[in-house]
C-alpha cells in the first residue's frame, strides 16, 4: 500500500471530564512485579514506574509533541556544533528524604552512566567522551566527543540519582533500588508483593500531582484485571489484547459509560530479532530470504486488523518510513538455493502474551512455504530477557521502542553488540558509518536523506524483520480523568478523579 494509506490515523480524543482538581486515589494495572526501581537499570516496566514519576531528569520531553523542556535544569544551552551543553541546576529542589539536589548528584549520575564498563553501560553510547566542568555552584558544562542530534532527548530520559544514597555499595543490588528516593511528583509509600503505592510529593518543586496517591496493582491474568475494572478495583488497564478489546466494545459497562476504551498507537514496533552470530543466520542472504517470505499483511490480520504493517525501523506516518514490500516467496527460495537452507531456527516468544502466539504461528507457516523450519518456544519474560542479554537465542519476537525520530545507534551499531541493545549482533561498517552520520547531522533535511539510506542498507542486511505497529487499546474507568496515552505511556501526574 501507499505511505498515505498506511500512515497512523489520528486517534480519538479523551472525553471532556471537567477541570483538574486535587484529591482522590487511582489504581493502575501492572502486568508483572518489577525486580527493582532503579531507573538507570531500567526495563520497560521500571521506566514506566520511575521516569518523571518518582525520579526526574535534567530535561523533560513533552510526552505528546516531543519538544524538549527544562526540568531539574531550569535553563540549558547547546552549542551550535552540538559538542557542548551548559546547564543551570534548578534551585529549591529536594529529594524525597529532604536533602537538597546538588551538582554532586548530577555529576555522580552522568559519570556512572558514561562508563562503558559500568553497571549502567546501556547509557554509555549517548555520553561518549563525556567531560564535566563545574562553572559555579549550580552551573555545569558537559562536553561530548561527537555531536548527536538526539542528545537532548537522551538526557531527558536519564534520571538523576541521589549520590548520598547510591555512591556507596553495590549499585546493581543497592537497597535504594527497592526504596527509591527521587525528586519527582510522587514518592514510594509502600511496596508489598503485588502492590506499589505512590503518594503525592508534598514538597514537589513544580506543578504538583492532582491525585493524592496512585496504587500499581500487579495482576498476572488480564482477564482477571478486566473483571477488577468492572467492579471498580482498577481504574486503568494500559493494554488489552485485540480480541478482548473487540469483545468489550459491545460490553454493557462500556455502553453505559462506566468504562471506556481508548485506542492509541504506541511508539513501538513489533519485530523479529535475528541472532547474526548463529551460523544458520550469519548470512545476510539467508536473513533477506526469511524477511521476504513474511506476509506482513497477514501479521496485521493476526492482530485482528488493529495494526499497521511496516518493514523498517521508523514509524508509519513519519518522514523516513517506507511501505513494506509484498511477499516474494520465489525470491526467498532463490536466495536460499544459493545461500543454503538453514537448519531449524527457534523463535522465542514471551509466555502469557495473547498477541505473540498467532503472529509466531503465521511466521512459522510463512517460512515453511520456503522450506525453513521455525520452532516456536514460549518462555517467561524474565527468561527471555536473560537469553537476549546472554546472546543465547536464534530469534526472538519483541516489541522495539521507537519514536517520532528514534536514534537507532544503540540498537544497530556494531559497538553495541557485546553489551548494548544490539542484541542480534548486527555488524556492518556501512551501517555503522550511516548511524554515526545520522547522529552527527543537525540539519533535519540532510538527516532524513541519511535515514533513507539506512532503511535501504537494513533492507539488505536484515538484522531484524520489522513487522507492524500494534495498535493498543486501554480500558479506563469513568472516574479517572486525564489518562491520556503519550509517547511515554500514561503519566499519573496528569490524572485526576472526575467529579
Amino acid at each position: 500500500g501507499s505511505s498515505a494509506s498506511a500512515a497512523l490515523p489520528p486517534l480519538p480524543p479523551a472525553p471532556e471530564q471537567g477541570a483538574p482538581h486535587v484529591g482522590g486515589e487511582a489504581t493502575l494495572y501492572l502486568e508483572v512485579e518489577p525486580a527493582h526501581l532503579n531507573p538507570l537499570l531500567a526495563d520497560g516496566i521500571v521506566a514506566r514506574l520511575t521516569w518523571h514519576n518518582i525520579y526526574e531528569a535534567l530535561l523533560r520531553q513533552d510526552p505528546v509533541t516531543g519538544a524538549i523542556e527544562p526540568c531539574l535544569a531550569d535553563s540549558f544551552t547547546l552549542s551550535p556544533d552540538g559538542l557542548s551543553l551548559e546547564l543551570t541546576l534548578r534551585e529549591g529542589v529536594r529529594w524525597h528524604d529532604g536533602r537538597p539536589l546538588t551538582l554532586r548528584d548530577v555529576v555522580f549520575t552522568l559519570t556512572l552512566a558514561a562508563r562503558k564498563d559500568g553497571p549502567a553501560a546501556a547509557w554509555a553510547a549517548d555520553l561518549e567522551g563525556l567531560t564535566v566542568t563545574e562553572l559555579g555552584p549550580r552551573r555545569l558544562r558537559l562536553g561530548f566527543a561527537r555531536a548527536q542530534f538526539s542528545r537532548l532527548a537522551s538526557l531527558a530520559h536519564l534520571m538523576i540519582l541521589p549520590a548520598h544514597l547510591f555512591a556507596r555499595g553495590d549499585f546493581t543490588a543497592h537497597p535504594a533500588a527497592r526504596a527509591p528516593v527521587g525528586t519527582g511528583p510522587f514518592e514510594l509509600a509502600t511496596w508489598h508483593p503485588g502492590r506499589l503505592r505512590l503518594e503525592r510529593n508534598p514538597h514537589y518543586w513544580g506543578r504538583a500531582a492532582w491525585l493524592d496517591a496512585v496504587t500499581y496493582r500487579v495482576v498476572a491474568d488480564r482477564a482477571q484485571a478486566v473483571e477488577l475494572a468492572r467492579v471498580g478495583e482498577l481504574d486503568l488497564i494500559w493494554h488489552l489484547p485485540a480480541d478482548d478489546a473487540a469483545a468489550l466494545a459491545d460490553d454493557g459497562d462500556v455502553r453505559r459509560g462506566a468504562l471506556r476504551l481508548q485506542r492509541y498507537a504506541p511508539p513501538q514496533l513489533l519485530a523479529v530479532v535475528w541472532n547474526c552470530r548463529r551460523p544458520a543466520l550469519a548470512s545476510a542472504a539467508v536473513r533477506q530470504a526469511l524477511d521476504r517470505a513474511i506476509d506482513r499483511r497477514g501479521v496485521v490480520a493476526a492482530l485482528a486488523g488493529r495494526a499497521w504493517p511496516t518493514a523498517g525501523p521508523f514509524l508509519p506516518g513519519t518522514p523516513a518510513w517506507t511501505p513494506p514490500p509484498a511477499v516474494d516467496a520465489a525470491a526467498a527460495r532463490a536466495l536460499l538455493a544459493d545461500a543454503g537452507v538453514p537448519g531449524t531456527i527457534t523463535l522465542l516468544t514471551p509466555a502469557g502474551s495473547r498477541t505473540a502466539p498467532p503472529v509466531a504461528a503465521l511466521l512459522r507457516d510463512d517460512l515453511a512455504q520456503v522450506g525453513v523450519t521455525l520452532a516456536l518456544r514460549e518462555v517467561p519474560w524474565g527468561d527471555l530477557l536473560a537469553a537476549l542479554a546472554a546472546r543465547d537465542f536464534d530469534a526472538a519476537l519483541l516489541v522495539e521502542q521507537s519514536g517520532l525520530e528514534p536514534d537507532l545507534y544503540p540498537m544497530l551499531h556494531s559497538s553495541q553488540a557485546a553489551a548494548g541493545d544490539n542484541r542480534g549482533g548486527c555488524s556492518s561498517a556501512a551501517v555503522d558509518a550511516t548511524l554515526e552520520a545520522i547522529r552527527a547531522e543537525a540539519d533535519p533535511a540532510r538527516r532524513l536523506e541519511l535515514e533513507r539510506t539506512l532503511v535501504a542498507q537494513l533492507a539488505t542486511l536484515v538484522p531484524l524483520s520489522y513487522l507492524a505497529v500494534d495498535a493498543r487499546t486501554a480500558l479506563i474507568s469513568r472516574r479517572l480523568a486525564g489518562a491520556r496515552p503519550t509517547l511515554e505511556w500514561f503519566w499519573p501526574r496528569d490524572m485526576w478523579i472526575a467529579q
